[in-house]
């Protein structure tokens, strides 16, 4: 690719991210008329038009709007290839985007190990449950929970869980618990957090198992948060169904009890995913087989089945 053009696409991408010329000169520290120019050339470069120009402004035609996002994604893909080549291996920014339950109770106690060990890495976490796009460059790595369908992605199995109901050791002094009949007259905890949940995550499934049904039960409270629902069990709202990376230090510290022998595995995993260009950079993968690794590390009894590292 031609240097000029590069420039130009630059240009084009400015323009149309800030909605107009000026903006776009005043970002690139260029005048006007020469990202007039830029756009231009590059319009007679491409034989198309890419911005309607009115006396109010300007408004991108339909054949910017489709080029723009390649444009954006190729650039990106320019800054972190000199980010890279700057950062010299372990040394610089690392980006991790992750789910907040996962990160919350499972990464976070964890990371300060990392963190000892890779002072060089300068760390950014992320929690989000809709992150940002890997191809744009503004995340390195996700830690995802799901099926693990990740199109055009490189990703890896690192924990599987195992779905067991759990509640707080001062709920059965009140009112024990060794049969899914002595459910009735406690309070059940429930994980709305998902839009598609998992049969496993479902109190109405485990009770009809058992031949009840949720109006057996005296009371509910929903939860649009899993870390929120396992505090709740701590604090003796109730008996969640708890996924063992979420609730297994908890159980081994005593602050929750598992009342049932009953567990089953969830229909869904944790995974690592990243861009197959970003997988081979020092930093990810240090990062990713750290991550393999305390999985490995913390299995609680089999309880958690993560792979082998």
């Amino acid at each position: 690719m031609r240097f000029s053009r590069l420039n130009a696409l630059r240009t084009f991408e400015a323009a149309a991210r800030l909605g107009g010329f000026a903006a776009a000169a005043c970002e690139l520290n260029v005048t006007p008329a020469a990202v007039s120019h830029q756009i231009k050339s590059l319009e007679e470069d491409l034989k198309t038009k890419l911005f309607h120009r009115h006396a109010r402004g300007i408004e991108i035609t339909a054949s910017g709007r489709e080029l723009l996002p390649e444009v954006k994604q190729g650039l990106a893909h320019f800054e972190r290839g000199i980010g890279n080549l700057r950062a010299g291996g372990m040394s610089g920014r690392l980006v991790v985007n992750v789910a907040p339950s996962i990160g919350a109770m499972w990464l976070i106690p964890l990371l300060g190990e990392f963190m000892s060990d890779h002072p060089e890495v300068e760390l950014h976490i992320l929690a989000s449950e809709t992150p940002p796009d890997l191809f744009l460059g503004q995340v390195d790595i996700r830690i995802v929970h799901g099926q693990g369908h990740f199109q055009n992605l490189n990703s890896r199995l690192f924990m599987r869980d195992i779905v067991t109901p759990v509640c707080a050791p001062a709920l059965l002094e009140q009112s024990p618990i060794s049969r899914f009949e002595d459910l009735r007259n406690h309070t059940l905890l429930h994980d709305i957090d998902a839009d598609d949940p998992e049969p496993s995550m479902s109190w109405e499934r485990w009770l009809n198992d058992a031949n009840m049904g949720l109006q057996d039960v005296k009371r509910h409270i929903s939860f649009g948060n899993s870390t929120l629902m396992v505090l709740a069990a701590v604090a003796g709202y109730g008996i969640a169904l708890g996924r063992s990376a979420l609730v297994e230090e908890l159980v081994k510290a005593g602050r929750l009890v598992c009342p049932l022998s009953i567990e089953r595995p969830a229909e869904r995993a944790y995974y690592t995913v990243t861009t197959e260009a970003s997988a081979s950079r020092v930093r990810v993968e240090t990062f990713r087989e750290w991550i393999h690794m305390k999985a490995h590390a913390m299995r609680m009894g089999g309880t958690i089945d993560p792979l082998e590292v």
